[in-house]
């Protein structure tokens, strides 16, 4: 069937979202916005996200899974609406789609990508050594990640061992692989 201009549409932008992501205790995520509007409506506009996001008109409050935009006289004039990645997700990817529909309306489909990180823990390296430098890469890792130390001895110096410690508890010694 050939649309018209009288035909209800609804449109969104943008129509992609950068990444969300929080480290995992510590959601949700930021808010990223979306721009709603919608005419010759003869129903409400629904704005519905999947289980781990939510939505909500209002940046810092009223955050759910769905919202609706009344359509008034027909038509719903650009409307700021909130997503974020919510709290309480496990470590990992978290990929969704936000759906604005419309009665008689083609739906309008945004894909969303986030993550959960791991805590970032900093990797600190002795200062002040004698017979060498140890570096470190990268500086700051989650639990779990590999960590390149370099060891370059001074002229006339050699390394025989080293031992890796959780700092502030020297019995806990770190995996070295």
């Amino acid at each position: 069937s050939s649309s018209s201009s009288t035909d209800p549409s609804i449109s969104a932008a943008p129509t992609s979202l950068s990444p969300f992501s929080y480290v995992v205790g510590n959601g949700p995520s930021a808010a990223q916005t979306i721009s709603v509007s919608g005419s010759n409506l003869t129903d409400d506009i629904n704005v519905a996200v999947d289980d781990d996001y939510e939505i909500s008109t209002c940046q810092n409050s009223g955050y759910s899974n769905e919202v609706n935009l009344d359509k008034g006289e027909g038509t719903v004039l650009a409307t700021n609406v909130y997503v974020r990645l919510k709290s309480g997700l496990a470590k990992g990817s978290h990929d969704g789609i936000i759906i604005i529909s419309s009665e008689d309306a083609n739906d309008v489909e945004i894909d969303l990508s986030g993550s959960v990180t791991g805590e970032a823990h900093t990797v600190t390296v002795a200062t002040g050594l004698t017979g060498g430098e140890i570096e470190a890469d990268p500086t700051s890792a989650e639990e779990g990640a590999e960590v390149t130390l370099s060891a370059t001895p001074s002229s006339g110096y050699r390394l025989s061992a080293w031992d890796v410690y959780k700092t502030g508890d020297a019995t806990t010694k770190v995996t070295v692989s």
